[in-house]
């Protein structure tokens, strides 16, 4: 009993090892060769050993997008820009004053704050009381902007250029010396300074409107294209511009009361969010009918290829068919069992599928033809492809 007992047990073990051995040497066989072990449909051609029967095409297609557009369309609401420009008193002091003699010299400033850019026709102005001596002198950050002898009472217009502005500005008042008569002294008392300006304001000079582009709006835009209708006076704008992602599209004076039309390169495009931007530099514009369009391009849906052998065909009225003995079928794997729905092209040839199974399998017989065979892919929604295989039986 004990000899029985150790020659089975001997033989258990011998078939354990020949099983791992064929499993080893399954596993390390190129995946064409263990395919044709494990399948026992697969046969070859004798001539060249291409694969006729079997899973003759097997692709992970993976996620393929569904484009249901040709064009997008966004109109966006009407707007205005504009300036005002006004003139006001930019800064005022009640009394300034000067003197210069051989034991004295008292001099006085005024600051004031500017925009340099906005601030136009700029002038100053004071009363004069009491008796005057000597020439006055007047400088604008340093460089002189009067000099010369005034008597009581308003002063003459002195103009400010708007070029010497800064965003802090100083204005100093000082007086000559009388020189070699030190027993004098020059002065000037100056009352109610005022500096005045026509100062532009551009709170309202511009307005941002915003677009969102999806990926797929973004990744098959073909041509881009922005309209609108300036209402204006052509005469009282100056310096129009309108700007997509701070990329310039237009800057001059606009076409007013005209539909105005340009093309956006797509350079200037980026997926999410777009801004344009209008901006005026003088005057009023409303900006109406703005609207943006988008043209798509046809979306590139995959395509796949397979081969068939003459042998699987016969010839039937001038045709080739395939043999009845013979079926090829076209097999999809699905990851859900969510509905899914797409279109097939078989050499041209228009298959739907609608199928919420994860696993579908469709005959082709009719389609196909010796030679090279395709399969392009259309979904009617995004769709995730696991496997799609096409087999010869």
């Amino acid at each position: 009993m004990d000899r029985k007992a150790q020659a089975a047990s001997s033989s258990a073990i011998l078939v354990i090892v020949i099983t791992v051995l064929i499993i080893l040497y399954i596993l390390f066989l190129p995946p064409e060769d263990r395919e044709r072990l494990l399948d026992p449909n697969i046969t070859e051609n004798g001539e060249n050993g291409e694969v006729i029967i079997g899973v003759i095409l097997r692709e992970h297609v993976g996620r393929i997008e569904y484009v249901g557009f040709d064009e997008r369309v966004y109109d966006l609401s009407s707007f205005t820009v504009s300036t005002d420009t006004h003139a006001r008193v930019i800064a005022s002091k009640t009394s300034i004053y000067v003197k210069n003699s051989v034991f004295d010299d008292i001099t006085d400033k005024m600051e004031f704050e500017a925009s340099p850019g906005l601030t136009q026709n700029m002038m100053l102005s004071f009363n004069i009381e009491g008796n005057t001596r000597g020439r006055l002198h007047i400088t604008l950050n340093g460089r002189t902007i009067y000099r010369g002898e005034l008597r009581e009472g308003n002063s003459p217009p002195i103009y400010l250029d708007s070029g010497l502005l800064e965003r802090r500005n100083i204005l100093e008042f000082s007086v000559d010396s009388p020189g070699l008569l030190f027993w004098r002294y020059n002065q000037y008392n100056l009352k109610n300074i005022r500096v005045l300006g026509d100062i532009t304001d551009v709170s309202l000079s511009e307005n941002i409107q915003e677009i969102v582009l999806s990926e797929k709006e973004y990744e098959n835009m073909e041509i881009a294209r922005i309209r609108y209708t300036p209402v204006c006076e052509q005469t009282q704008v100056r310096e129009f511009e309108v700007r997509l992602n701070n990329q310039r599209i237009f800057r001059g004076i606009p076409d007013c009361n005209v539909l105005n039309t340009y093309t956006i390169s797509k350079e200037y495009l980026r997926e999410g969010k777009n801004a344009f931007e209008f901006r005026v530099g003088e005057g009023q514009v409303l900006v109406d009918s703005l609207r943006f369009t988008g043209t798509l391009k046809d979306p590139e849906y995959p395509v796949y290829y397979f081969f068939l052998k003459d042998e699987l065909f016969e010839e039937h009225n001038d045709e080739y068919v395939l043999k009845q003995s013979r079926d090829v079928t076209l097999e999809f794997n699905f990851p859900n069992t969510e509905q899914k729905r797409l279109e097939i092209f078989i050499n041209g040839y228009l298959m739907g599928i609608n199928t919420a199974k994860r696993e579908d399998s469709r005959n082709i017989d009719n389609f196909v033809r010796p030679g090279t065979n395709s399969i392009e892919i259309r979904p009617l929604q995004d769709i995730t492809i696991t496997e799609m295989r096409v087999r010869v039986r």
